[in-house]
C-alpha cells in the first residue's frame, strides 16, 4: 500500500526531534520484517507480530494530532490491518497493544537531619 510509505522506517530525530521524548517504544515496518527475516534471533510468534503492527498505529495515534492527515493514514491503515486480521483468524482473538509504563516519579531526596537542642 503507497500510504504505508511513512511507516516503512524508523522516525529520524531530524525529521521529527521531539518523537522519541513521546513515544518511548518506537517501531516501524522495517523492524517487522527483519523479526519477520529472523535477522533479530528472536522467537517471532503471530501475537508479536501483530502487537508489533498495532503498536505502530499506536505510536501514529499518540504522536499526531487526531485531524492531521498522518494521524487519518494512520487509522485508515489500522482499519485495514484489523479488517485483513479477522479474515484471515475469524476464530481468533489477539491481545491489545499495552500501554507504556510512565516513567517511575524520582524519590525525593531526604530531609536534612535537624539540628538537636
Amino acid at each position: 500500500m503507497e500510504s504505508s510509505t511513512d511507516f516503512q522506517e524508523p522516525v529520524t530525530p531530524s525529521s521529527m526531534p521531539e518523537y522519541n521524548e513521546i513515544i518511548k517504544t518506537p517501531m516501524d515496518l522495517s523492524k517487522v520484517r527483519s523479526k519477520l527475516e529472523g535477522k533479530e534471533n528472536i522467537s517471532y510468534s503471530t501475537e508479536d507480530f501483530v502487537a508489533d503492527i498495532r503498536l505502530i498505529f499506536k505510536n501514529c495515534a499518540t504522536f499526531h494530532k487526531e485531524d492531521t492527515e498522518m494521524s487519518s493514514v494512520g487509522a485508515n491503515l489500522e482499519s485495514y490491518f484489523e479488517e485483513q486480521l479477522k479474515l484471515l483468524y475469524p476464530d481468533r482473538t489477539f491481545t491489545d497493544v499495552k500501554a507504556e509504563e510512565p516513567a517511575p516519579e524520582p524519590e525525593p531526596a531526604p530531609a536534612a537531619p535537624s539540628p538537636c537542642s
